[in-house]
């Protein structure tokens, strides 16, 4: 991080200012030339201006194109007390999102659905990667969203207000009023918006839910200030929702998810953009052949990872089961994907354990980790060599586990798609996790397609 001061730079026009707490300027820096932005944070003690100045630094190592980078914090006061905190970060000539929808709504000149996604997709892209971080922004509004590269380009800035937090953990109530979460509301409307007063709740779910007014506010061009009051508040959403253009379908539904008044029913940013990594691969994918007899939806040599849901080129294709998974999701399910059963290999009458670190038994014959079965070629699975599935047990068995719950000691002599079948009683079990059929149904096991280890 940069070392910028206020007498480093000219303080050329006011941004936004609000006595005595907040004031932003555009700024030119003496040594470059070049123009940012000055946000001067007011204080009332050490402690806060210490806590935002540590959170500062720690997201001055954000790296994501959409969040707009920190470039100096530092504290600031006189006749040695600490009065205020000053940041200085990249300044954008385009102006915020704010702006853009004001001369947007005089033009009537409205968003169409596919430009909403694309901005949507970045902007979720951005705040779940500070999920991941461990960082809530906790002041989403159309004024803290910064445009670039002529309109297509969209930065999450005025990460002041930002806070590192876990979920339901206490925080003080931050943000914007227009845009505050029905909680958060609740709580603004009650009088406890003191420093000192602690909210439990849901800090992601609370910026989603003010990124869902951000959006409601771009695709109707209409404020959302008719959704401050809380009593009748979902009906009243739903009702500017569904008065949106029928040519927002998709985009309806994901601000239907954005906008939940309950907590509990909203979705937060990771859930989001999962959701938006689906529906983007949906709308490249139209026209559907068929490779290798396989029903895999192919356009123009790309093909949809079912568990990642991304489009990916198709030399990259690994075949399970009937289920296709693109070169990084068969590397997570590779390292990460463990059965949580034992199981146990019957031989000339002996019963060996397997060992599943190394997929060998006593008698030292090689199992596949995926289908259990013995290939030709030793170590290798059914991601790596689809046309393996086919291949029957041979001599080698197995117990059937729904059997040995029961004090039975039955075997498994049937393998069809991904599941063991013991004849004897018809139990069906997936080969990955063991669930009964009738317990979870399903082609292939999503613990391996989720790439999540179960605890064994």
């Amino acid at each position: 991080m940069e070392r910028i001061s206020e007498s480093d730079v000219k303080l050329e026009e006011v941004l936004y200012k609000q006595q005595g707490k907040v004031e932003v300027y555009k700024a030119k820096l003496y040594r470059t030339g070049e123009y940012l932005c000055m946000k001067k944070i007011y204080v009332e003690n050490v402690l806060d201006a210490t806590s935002i100045q540590t959170e500062c630094l720690t997201m001055a190592y954000f790296d994501h194109p959409n969040i707009l980078k920190l470039r100096s914090a530092s504290l600031g006061g006189y006749d040695r007390e600490i009065t205020h905190v000053i940041i200085f970060m990249d300044y954008f000539k385009e102006g915020d999102l704010d702006k853009n929808i004001i001369f947007r709504s005089q033009k009537k000149n409205y968003f169409t659905q596919d430009e909403l996604l694309e901005y949507l997709k970045q902007l979720v892209d951005a705040y779940s990667y500070m999920q991941y971080k461990g960082t809530a922004h906790r002041d989403i509004k159309p004024q803290n969203i910064f445009i670039d590269n002529n309109g297509t380009i969209f930065k999450v800035g005025d990460l002041g207000s930002a806070v590192k937090k876990d979920i339901n953990a206490g925080v003080t109530l931050t943000g914007t009023p227009l845009y505050l979460s029905p909680k958060l509301r609740d709580a603004f409307l009650k009088g406890n918006n003191s420093s000192s007063q602690a909210i439990n709740h849901d800090v992601y779910k609370s910026d989603v839910f003010s990124l869902g007014l951000t959006f409601l506010y771009m695709a109707s061009l209409i404020p959302v200030k008719d959704l401050c009051t809380l009593p009748d508040l979902q009906n009243k959403i739903n009702k500017r929702i569904n008065e949106l253009s029928e040519n927002y379908s998709v985009f309806k539904k994901l601000l239907a998810k954005m906008l939940a008044v309950e907590e509990e029913e909203r979705l937060d940013f990771i859930g989001l953009k999962n959701i938006l990594m689906k529906n983007q691969a949906s709308f490249v994918i139209n026209e559907e052949n068929i490779i290798q007899n396989l029903m895999i939806a192919i356009q123009e040599g790309s093909y949809e990872c079912e568990i990642c849901k991304t489009l990916n080129k198709d030399e990259d294709l690994f075949i399970l089961t009937n289920g296709i998974i693109c070169k990084n999701c068969y590397i997570i399910c590779e390292t990460k994907a463990v059965p949580n059963y034992e199981l146990y290999h019957y031989s000339s009458e002996i019963t060996h354990l397997i060992n599943k670190n190394t997929w060998t038994c006593e008698c030292m014959k090689s199992f596949c980790r995926y289908c259990k079965g013995c290939h030709k070629n030793a170590g290798m699975s059914c991601l790596e060599n689809s046309y393996e599935l086919i291949q029957g047990y041979g001599e080698s068995m197995f117990f059937c586990k729904q059997c040995l719950e029961n004090g039975v000691q039955e075997f498994v002599y049937l393998r069809k798609n991904t599941y063991f079948i013991c004849c004897q009683k018809m139990h069906y079990q997936c080969l990955v996790c063991g669930e009964q059929c009738n317990k979870s149904y399903h082609e292939a096991c999503p613990i391996l397609f989720s790439g999540i280890a179960p605890n064994i």
